[in-house]
């Protein structure tokens, strides 16, 4: 079985290394095709390549987050924290080979551009009125026109600029 192992601690020193080379051997002991990939501070790194990626039936991620995570989809994925690695290897790519799923990525959640005032009122068809009348507004008046109560039940908003 070709699979990959990406580990990362929060902290980035030992534990991530420690865990790379625990997860390897206990991988190795059970003849799986391994490559690892480590998230740290102490050494730079070193993505497994796209197809090593194409190649592997399992990705087990040992870390707080999936880094890249576009990179695995449509592939078996287990991820847990980099503590539950350390103790038992062989144990935990056990419960991996056994609970992985199908991983779909997130989708990518794109910084909405911020709008000035103006924009944000515009946006608003029942203000769009009141800028075109009145474009050089100083700000507490659009202040105004932004924060004003709710219309009743029943009740069109009105705008009234003095």
């Amino acid at each position: 079985m070709n699979v990959i192992l990406v580990t990362a601690c929060p902290s980035g020193m030992a534990t991530t290394f420690l865990a790379a080379r625990r997860l390897e051997q206990a991988a190795k002991r059970r003849d799986w095709k391994v490559t690892v990939e480590m998230h740290g501070e102490l050494e730079p790194l070193t993505p497994a390549s796209q197809d090593a990626i194409e190649a592997a039936e399992l990705i087990v991620v040992a870390a707080d987050h999936v880094p890249e995570p576009q990179r695995f989809e449509g592939k078996r994925l287990f991820q847990a924290a980099i503590d539950q690695a350390l103790p038992d290897p062989a144990g935990f790519l056990e419960r991996a080979s056994r609970d992985a799923a199908i991983y779909r990525a997130p989708l990518s959640k794109r910084p909405r551009p911020r709008l000035n005032m103006r924009q944000a009122l515009y946006r608003r068809p029942d203000m769009r009125q009141a800028l075109y009348r009145r474009p050089n507004m100083r700000p507490d008046m659009r202040q105004a026109l932004y924060r004003r109560p709710k219309p009743r039940r029943g009740q069109r908003p009105r705008i009234s600029l003095r």
